[in-house]
């Protein structure tokens, strides 16, 4: 097994045979199976520098272990939003959905890292627009002016501005 490299041939027949598995199961739509094969491939690729040899132990079961291990949690994401009435999606639409949430992710680590480069007034008074509260509500609680406040929002602004916010 070739770390961080190519995939050697042995590891995408293994993948694709639990796949194959998922459909004839009946819970995994047969157009989905390529999406599901690829999506199980990458996850592998991104996992497999974990394995460490072990007495008794084989990189075909960790393979496989893991492999199934994703594929249960899929099927269990699917069961999922059936019993909570969602419309049966395809994974191409799933992916839309998770690629939106890594976004989201992003946005929000972005977000937190701008945050960070302003002074501890400003901090803090982000923080209480963050929940909602007025900048008077702000500089009661903080112990300062308004016009303190109105100064870290400009503060605020200019850093969202320039980490890429509109």
């Amino acid at each position: 097994m070739e770390r961080g490299g190519n995939l050697e041939e042995w590891e995408v027949r293994i993948i694709g045979a639990l796949v194959r598995e998922a459909v004839k199961s009946g819970w995994l739509p047969p157009a989905d199976a390529d999406d599901l094969a690829q999506e199980a491939t990458l996850k592998w690729w991104r996992i497999r520098d974990r394995y460490r040899e072990r007495p008794g132990g084989s990189a075909k079961a960790y393979l496989r272990r893991s492999i199934r291990r994703f594929l249960k949690d899929k099927r269990v994401k699917l069961a999922a939003r059936k019993r909570a009435g969602w419309k049966e999606e395809s994974l191409e639409e799933e992916e839309g959905v998770v690629a939106k949430e890594e976004e989201m992710i992003e946005e929000r680590f972005a977000l937190g890292a701008a945050i960070r480069t302003l002074d501890s007034l400003a901090q803090k008074v982000a923080g209480g627009l963050a929940i909602g509260e007025t900048p008077t509500c702000i500089a009661e609680d903080l112990a300062v002016s308004r016009q303190r406040v109105y100064r870290a929002i400009t503060r605020i602004r200019e850093a969202l501005r320039a980490a890429g916010f509109k």
